[in-house]
């Protein structure tokens, strides 16, 4: 009978790599997280449309009309949302089932 611990090993190994690869990513994006926002051209427009928004319902339509404005100033800049943050992690690790699944260990 065929000693399986070496390929445990290394399946074991892939594992860790490919999460390490996750955990990097997700250092570097809350690293980032919002920093565009602290800077012109951004910051204006979080200064004027945070405090509208933050005393209005949320889902409201008079939020959901003060949300499309400021986006609507800010669509030719990066926006970081929540969405955008769990759409990453969730690509990353259906990246990482895709690549285990066809038996690559290389990286994301």
């Amino acid at each position: 009978m065929e000693d399986q611990r070496p390929k445990t090993l290394e399946h074991i190994r892939q594992v860790r790599n490919q999460l390490d690869l996750i955990i990097n990513k997700l250092h570097d994006r809350a690293r980032d997280h919002d920093i565009s926002k602290l800077e012109e051209p951004e910051k204006s427009i979080f200064d004027e449309y945070t405090p509208k928004l933050k005393n209005t319902t949320y889902g409201s339509a008079e939020y959901d009309l003060l949300r499309s404005k400021s986006r609507g100033f800010l669509v030719n800049f990066p926006i970081t949302t929540n969405q955008n943050k769990v759409g990453i992690l969730l690509f990353l690790c259906l990246r990482i089932k895709i690549k285990y699944i066809k038996g690559s260990s290389s990286g994301v």
